[in-house]
């Protein structure tokens, strides 16, 4: 059975949200550590929000991040290590992010 352990929001500007949902699921191949999580960076855009990074272990093909609509490999971490690395990747492309949201406005 299933069960939600995190289920949140965190608004981290007026049109910028993370959003992190982790889920206990029996161990399997595809869960070996019982968990399965998505943590997400969107934006509001225009009239839609844009997802632009997304950590995640959903597809069947293990710890990955979506970044930009790259995908990349990466390792299990806690939701904390994933904001901290989502947050630096904001910081990183903040020029960028802010110009994908004025081109939609």
């Amino acid at each position: 059975m299933a069960k939600y352990l995190i289920n949140r929001s965190y608004q981290i500007a007026r049109d910028e949200f993370i959003d992190v949902v982790v889920i206990a699921v029996p161990n399997s191949k595809k869960f070996p550590n019982g968990i399965k999580y998505g943590v997400n960076y969107r934006v509001f855009a225009g009239h839609e929000w844009i997802e632009l990074i997304r950590y995640d272990n959903a597809h069947g093909i293990g710890e990955h991040c979506h970044v930009f609509g790259e995908i990349k490999p990466t390792r299990y971490m806690r939701p904390e290590e994933i904001i901290t690395e989502m947050i630096q990747i904001i910081n990183k492309r903040r020029s960028e992010i802010n110009e994908i949201k004025n081109r939609k406005s």
